[in-house]
C-alpha cells in the first residue's frame, strides 16, 4: 500500500480482536506499519489525520478516550463503535487547527510561542459504557 507522509494520528485495529483499536501518532505511516512487532495478527490501517500538533492531539484524544483503555499505560483502546474515535480525532485536531489561528493574527506572537492549556482542552467524554 502506498502510504502518505506527514505529521499524523492514525486509529489502526486488529480484526481479530472486535473492537480492539490502537491510536498513536506517527511522521511515517508506512514504516509504522512495517514494525508492527509483538503482535501476532494482522493489523489494518483504520484511520489517519495529518496534523502539525500530532504530541498534543494524542495526549488530548488519549485523556478524553481513557474510560475505554485496555491497560493504563497502553494506546489500545476497546470501544465497539469505532465512529466515536474518527470523531474524537477529528474533533481535537480540527479545535488544534482553530485555536493555533488564533494565536497567529494575534501582534507579536508566532506559532512557536503560542502555548497550549492542556486542561482546558482535555474534555471528559460522558459517552455509555
Amino acid at each position: 500500500m502506498n502510504y502518505p507522509k506527514g505529521n499524523c494520528i492514525y486509529i489502526i485495529s486488529c480484526p481479530n480482536f472486535n473492537g480492539l483499536y490502537k491510536i498513536g501518532k506517527t511522521k511515517n505511516l508506512k514504516q509504522m506499519m512495517k514494525c508492527q512487532t509483538g503482535i501476532p495478527h494482522k493489523l489494518n490501517l483504520f484511520y489517519y489525520h495529518f496534523t502539525e500538533d500530532m504530541d498534543i492531539a494524542r495526549t488530548i484524544i488519549h485523556n478524553n478516550l481513557r474510560k475505554f483503555r485496555v491497560d493504563k499505560k497502553k494506546i489500545w483502546f476497546k470501544i465497539y463503535d469505532p465512529q466515536i474515535l474518527i470523531d474524537e480525532v477529528s474533533n481535537v485536531i480540527e479545535y488544534l487547527r482553530w485555536t493555533k489561528g488564533l494565536y497567529e493574527h494575534l501582534p507579536g506572537v508566532s506559532g512557536e510561542e503560542r502555548k497550549y492549556d492542556i486542561d482546558a482542552m482535555m474534555i471528559d467524554v460522558n459517552l455509555a459504557d
